[in-house]
């Protein structure tokens, strides 16, 4: 765990790059693997799916691992190191449209 030796914000950085790389191999892969249709709107349910599965796994570790509460983690974004994953998130939603644009 970096967390501890690099500080919260420098290990979400350096993290970040590795979930970046997961999150366009996902995007580029799934929908191959499933068949989905390529277009924008398939492609942007597919994110917003993915972001709504996301959200709810990332609630329940907040209020049953962490013992956070929902105020308290909708109060992390407002870190630094939380702007960064409000970033990551963003962009993990908007993926699967964006790895598909360059065609």
């Amino acid at each position: 765990m970096a967390g501890p030796s690099l500080g919260k914000t420098a290990a979400v950085a350096v993290e970040a790059p590795f979930l970046l790389a997961a999150m366009m191999v996902a995007a580029w892969k799934v929908p191959k693997w499933t068949g989905l249709n390529t277009s924008v709107g398939p492609l942007a349910a597919m994110g917003i799916g993915a972001l709504i599965l996301q959200q709810v796994a990332d609630v329940a570790v907040a209020l049953g691992l962490r013992g956070m509460t929902v105020s308290e983690q909708l109060a992390s974004f407002a870190t630094p190191e939380g702007l960064i994953y409000l970033a990551l998130v963003i962009v993990f939603a908007a993926m699967p449209v964006l790895i598909h644009l360059r065609r």
